[in-house]
């Protein structure tokens, strides 16, 4: 005997991936519009890189303020930085680190670098691009999710079937599937 079970649910994709801002600014560039499909790594925005840009020239001149800061200590320990053991050598030239700045430049340096990363958006997965809710121009904030990308490729429908007929399923049985709208 055919038992028929209905059962409605939702047909999901198993990749989806809401696309959020890392930082805050103004979207310079979209290079996506609704339903185009992205391969994972594509660049689907770029926001406004001015201040980050800035941010990277000062880190640098950091760096380099800071190394010469350190060759100009150095001048002081000429002996011990030529001709100490290994362990007081290395002693030294951390105590001119820290004191020069430079393990702070070093990192300051490393956080421009991230912050201008931030500016362009790329595809965390390959997919269809959905639910767009930016525009070129707009201004987003840290945390603003401005699209989806959805990957049909692989569909999984989830459905809520009473607890009485749950015996009569079994994996691999085959399913007959409608949309709401008939069909």
């Amino acid at each position: 005997f055919d038992y028929l079970i209905n059962a409605s649910g939702k047909v999901e994709a198993v990749d989806q991936i809401m696309v959020v801002a890392e930082r805050s600014g103004y979207l310079d560039e979209l290079t996506v519009k609704e339903g185009d499909y992205v391969e994972r790594g594509k660049i689907l925005a770029r926001m406004d890189q001015t201040e980050s840009l800035i941010k990277l020239e000062k880190a640098k001149i950091g760096v380099k303020n800071a190394i010469v800061t350190y060759q100009s200590e150095a001048f002081n320990f000429p002996t011990i930085l030529n001709d100490s053991t290994d362990l007081r050598k290395l002693e030294i030239e951390e105590y001119l680190m820290v004191k020069s700045g430079q393990y702070t430049a070093e990192i300051d340096l490393k956080e421009a670098e991230l912050d201008l990363e931030k500016t362009i958006i790329k595809a965390p997965t390959s997919g269809r691009v959905a639910d767009m809710k930016v525009k070129r121009g707009s201004m987003v904030n840290a945390g603003d999710e401005l699209f989806e990308i959805i990957n049909t490729n692989q569909l999984e429908l989830k459905v809520k079937v009473l607890e009485s007929d749950i015996n009569l399923i079994s994996l691999g049985q085959k399913a007959e599937i409608f949309p709401v709208g008939g069909g």
